[in-house]
């Protein structure tokens, strides 16, 4: 059975209500898969199901008005969104669920990368070490893209920034994480 989260039964409008119980049935599946990728627990998962449906509340006119394939990617973008803002906001680095940016490709061509061959080389624990090392900028740049698997145009949508500035802090977040890593390999 199905349990309609708290923050939907509190609405007061009977439509409201209606409407988003309907919506989080139809899409509670992707938003709970979504959640877990930028949480480290069920618990931490259902708190971001849970900011993203009183995000959504506040639509609740514009959400209305689209068309259910639009309905579902908007539904699934706030998601996303309450998420890395949730993973943002975490302050110690072994909360840092890091492990995917050692297994995704860091060159769009799929050529050799330095920093590929140096992560290779290096723990899980190097690697979160190294980024609790990073300043918060590019910390945050490198989690929505190599652990959140955001597109540069989304990235650029939630930093408030141009896709072509957002590479350019992605190549300057992968040269200083690089560096790190090398000089800790050093030591």
């Amino acid at each position: 059975m199905l349990l309609i989260p708290i923050v939907i039964s509190s609405i007061q409008d009977d439509d409201d209500r209606d409407f988003f119980t309907q919506l989080y049935i139809e899409n509670h599946a992707v938003m709970h898969r979504v959640a877990l990728r930028c949480a480290q627990s069920s618990f931490e998962a259902d708190d971001i199901v849970s900011d993203a449906l009183i995000a959504l509340i506040r639509k609740a006119p514009l959400l209305r008005s689209m068309d259910p394939p639009a309905l579902r990617a908007y539904v699934f973008t706030t998601v996303r969104n309450c998420g890395a803002r949730y993973a943002r906001k975490r302050k110690s680095a072994h909360e840092l669920p890091l492990e995917n940016i050692v297994e995704g490709p860091f060159d769009a061509d799929g050529e050799s990368d330095p920093l590929e061959a140096v992560l290779r080389q290096c723990t899980i624990d190097e690697i979160r070490r190294a980024v609790k090392k990073l300043n918060e900028t590019d910390q945050v740049t490198l989690i929505m893209k190599y652990y959140l698997h955001w597109d540069d145009a989304g990235i650029a949508e939630e930093l408030g920034l141009k896709p072509a500035s957002v590479r350019s802090r992605l190549l300057r977040a992968r040269q200083h994480l690089c560096d790190m890593l090398k000089e800790a390999g050093r030591e």
